[in-house]
Order: structure tokens, then C-alpha cells, then sequence
């Protein structure tokens, strides 16, 4: 986390996963036998916020509250995610030692190879022990942000009469999503978790909710879109129609057609995976992930699911975020199916105090 703690009511905080192209908020409730959705809402960020970072915040605000004013929340604090543009990440392996002076390293290091100089905040995860040559190191994961663009998104949120309590990285609430899934089957083997949004794509590996290996690619399904437009000759906008109607159509014929369009961007992102997968193999001397789950806005595009799962050769599954979580009762437009493009909001909603968790709930 980047900062906070979570609200002690009855209802967690609202979870802001916010996004390229839209923001989802999710809010949960603890009932007698677990969670339940007590509120949920999404609204889309227009595609042109992502001109500056200026437009994109002006653009986001509006639509976090639209959302708001749609969901039927309560309270005001919320946990929310920074934009992935906003968040370096970095592995590096450091020699074992205290976990006080392995903060102090940690920040030392990451300072000196992200020059990020005394302007950002530094969170960390320890993936554990590696071997490296003939000695072990700790796997750490860095997660930093500049101060500037945590003070901005802090003041977003406190213009709009909402309290941020925490402020997370997208691993953090990929993982605790990921550990909901499993049910706290403790003896659960690492998961991987592919996580496409609207701008990048994202690689998960956890285990029961620790983060084993995370990196952020630079291509999502704006690449996917721009390819359609260049293999119809098109506008943008047309061609995102093209491709929405083709995959609400669902027709072999239309989902091949994508998987034409798609193959240059298709290959580049299944090849960064790929590599992303081999080094999480080597690192920690275990076989290749047999399966994985698909989250985000790309989880709906059968064309998109089709080429991963061949070319990587995996099991690919879409993720069910509200597996253990009731969403049935709450009558909420867009809850439907798998939910597999709610899995980050519901990690951000389920960062609770320990008062609030049960054995297996997060």
C-alpha cells in the first residue's frame, strides 16, 4: 500500500479500481456466513483522457462521480488504486537480513536504480528466497510512485467528499482478490493471473495472497483496436464498434475475423507473457504454470482468450472474483457471469481491518 487503513465499520470501503478507459467501484458487506455486495457501479473514462495526465484526472473525477451517484454506497472512505502510469515496478535480489533493515535497503536501492530521488513513496514485496550463483538472496518486488501523483490523486478523491483511507498498487489487489478465490486453501499452488486492461496488460503469480512475481506490459486492447482499424482501414472509434458487435455477435466467423486483425499485437503481448513465465520458472526452480485466470476488459473478448491460451499453451480461465462473495441478492447491472473485470475492485473493497475477516474471506 502507499498509504492508510481501512474503515472498522460492518461495510468495508468502497474499492476504486481506476483504470484507462473506466473506473469500477465496488463495496462489500460482512454478513453471518461471509461477503455480499452491497453496492457496485461502473462508468467509462472517454478514450481521449489518455491525451495527458491532466486530462486523464479531469476525465476520471467525472466519471468516479457518475458512478458514485449511480451505486447506492454508503460512507465515504474508500481504497483506491493509482493508475498503472503512475507506478514504476522493479525485481531486484538483495542479501538476507533483518526485516528493518531490509525496508531501509529496499528503499536505498530502489531510489538509486528508478532515480527517484526523495520524491516517491516505496512500497515492497519479499517473494522469498532465490538462489543466486552459490549464494541465496531475497526476490523483491518494488512498487513506487511519485509523491506528486499521490498527492493528486489523493486531492481528487477529497474534492469529490470521499475519504481515502488506503492507496494501492495493482498488486496488491490482484493478489488479495486472488487469495478470495482460492477460498484460503492454504496448500494452493501459485497462481497466475493475466490481468488485460484498456492501456496494459499485467502478469500476477500468488500464492494464498503473496505476491510471487509481478510486471506490467505496455500493451493492452487499445493496441487491439488500433489493429482492427489498420486491417479495415479505418477510424478508431469505427473499428472499436466493429470489434464490440463482433464479440456480442460471438458468430466463429466474427471471432476469427478478430483473431486476423489481432496476430502482430496478439504475438508481441503472448511472447512478453511467455517470457514473464520463464523467468518465474528459473527464479524459482519450478515447473511452467500449467493454467491461468483472465481478468480485466479483455477477459470478454473470446478472440483475445483463444490466441493466449494456444499460444502460450495454457489453461486459460476467466477469473471468478465473487466466487465466495454473495452477488446474487444485489440486483446489480453489469454482475453477471463470470465478473472476471471485477477481480482488481474486489481486492481493493476486501482490504478490511482483521476485526472484519474471517478464515478464508481475504
Amino acid at each position: 500500500m502507499f498509504g492508510g487503513f481501512a474503515s472498522s465499520s460492518s461495510r468495508g470501503p468502497i474499492g476504486i479500481d481506476l483504470g484507462a478507459s473506466g473506473v469500477r467501484l465496488m463495496q462489500l458487506q460482512r454478513r453471518a456466513n461471509g461477503w455480499a455486495v452491497h453496492a457496485a457501479a461502473f462508468e467509462a473514462i472517454p478514450h481521449v483522457s489518455a491525451v495527458t495526465p491532466a486530462d486523464y484526472q479531469q476525465h476520471a473525477a467525472q466519471a468516479l462521480k457518475l458512478a458514485l451517484d449511480a451505486g447506492r454506497f454508503s460512507g465515504s472512505t474508500v481504497v483506491s488504486s493509482l493508475p498503472a502510469s503512475s507506478v514504476q515496478y522493479k525485481n531486484m535480489r538483495l542479501p538476507s537480513m533483518p526485516a528493518d533493515e531490509l525496508q531501509a535497503a529496499v528503499a536505498w536501492e530502489a531510489s538509486d536504480r528508478l532515480h527517484l530521488g526523495d520524491g516517491a513513496q516505496i512500497q515492497f514485496f519479499n517473494a522469498g528466497e532465490v538462489r543466486q550463483g552459490d549464494d541465496l538472496r531475497e526476490e523483491i518486488i518494488v512498487a513506487a510512485a511519485p509523491v506528486a501523483a499521490v498527492d493528486r490523486h489523493v486531492q481528487m478523491l477529497t474534492e469529490l467528499g470521499l475519504k481515502p483511507v488506503a492507496i494501492e498498487d495493482d498488486a496488491s489487489a490482484l493478489a488479495r482478490s486472488a487469495a478470495s478465490e482460492s477460498a484460503g486453501d492454504i496448500d494452493a499452488a501459485a497462481e497466475v493471473y493475466l490481468d488485460v486492461g484498456y492501456a496494459t496488460s499485467k502478469v500476477l503469480i500468488a500464492r494464498n495472497g503473496r505476491v510471487l512475481f509481478f510486471k506490467v506490459i505496455d500493451l493492452g486492447v487499445r493496441a487491439l483496436i488500433q489493429a482492427v482499424a489498420d486491417h479495415m482501414d479505418c477510424q478508431v472509434d469505427a473499428a472499436d464498434e466493429v470489434r464490440l458487435d463482433r464479440i456480442r455477435d460471438g458468430d466463429p466467423a466474427s471471432i476469427e475475423s478478430l483473431q486476423a486483425a489481432y496476430a502482430t499485437p496478439m504475438e508481441t503481448l503472448s511472447r512478453e507473457i511467455g517470457l514473464c513465465l520463464r523467468y518465474y520458472c528459473v527464479t524459482f526452480r519450478g515447473e511452467r504454470p500449467a493454467e491461468a485466470r483472465i481478468t480485466g476488459g479483455g477477459s470478454l473478448d473470446p478472440a483475445l482468450r483463444t490466441m493466449l491460451a494456444g499460444d502460450l499453451s495454457i489453461d486459460l480461465k476467466p477469473a471468478t472474483p465473487l466466487k465466495s462473495i454473495d452477488h446474487q441478492a444485489a440486483g446489480i447491472a453489469n454482475m453477471t457471469g463470470d465478473c472476471s473485470e471485477w477481480t482488481a475492485a474486489v481486492g481493493l473493497a476486501l482490504r478490511v481491518p482483521r476485526s472484519m475477516a474471517k478464515r478464508g474471506a481475504a
